[in-house]
């Protein structure tokens, strides 16, 4: 059984994500953004941010062998 927040279902259909899933996608958030919006989540606000608020995340670099 898959258990999920309908909230936060709406907003994700929407496009929105916390920065830990942008995170996972490789993305990070730009600096100075601030969250489109809060989202209630088991007693706290959660923020969430759009894809236009994010930036790739820059890949490290390998040293040479």
């Amino acid at each position: 059984m898959n258990q999920y927040d309908s909230v936060l279902k709406m907003y994700a259909d929407s496009g929105m994500r916390t920065v830990e899933e942008w995170a996972s996608l490789g993305r990070q958030i730009a600096s100075g953004a601030k969250p489109r919006v809060d989202a209630p989540h088991r007693g706290t606000s959660l923020p969430l941010y759009s894809r236009d608020q994010t930036q790739p995340r820059p890949r490290s670099r390998r040293k040479p062998s």
